[in-house]
């Protein structure tokens, strides 16, 4: 999921408006709309801003959680390796639009009831 993604489903959860958080950052809506879109990135600085406005850790607008396995490592790479192998291999096809969508089909598809542990 992209930053300006992150910022929106942040900023929905917290039931803000666009201008609401522009006017909590002290910044123009049109940065705001900028910012969701990814046709301007903010700075680190402006992120820190981003994340306390919307009462989260700025790490929840940079960085996805790691892939945990839950087998020891040791037994990871038997256990998954068919199924990261044939992953990756069409992940790499893909261009960042597309790869954007695999994380938010499978972001999506571990909500479903049908599909978890």
């Amino acid at each position: 999921m992209t930053t300006g993604a992150k910022i929106r489903k942040y900023r929905l959860e917290k039931g803000l408006t666009q201008k609401e958080l522009s006017e909590k950052l002290g910044v123009s809506g049109s940065f705001i709309g900028q910012y969701e879109n990814d046709t301007r990135t903010p700075k680190m600085a402006t992120l820190n801003k981003i994340a306390n406005a919307l009462e989260i850790d700025s790490s929840c607008l940079i960085s996805d959680p790691p892939i945990t396995f839950e087998v020891p490592m040791a037994e990871a790479v038997e256990y998954y390796g068919p199924f990261i192998s044939d992953v990756e291999k069409n992940f790499n096809k893909l261009n960042k639009d597309g790869r954007t969508k695999v994380v938010e089909y499978a972001a999506d598809l571990s909500e479903n009831p049908k599909y978890k542990k």
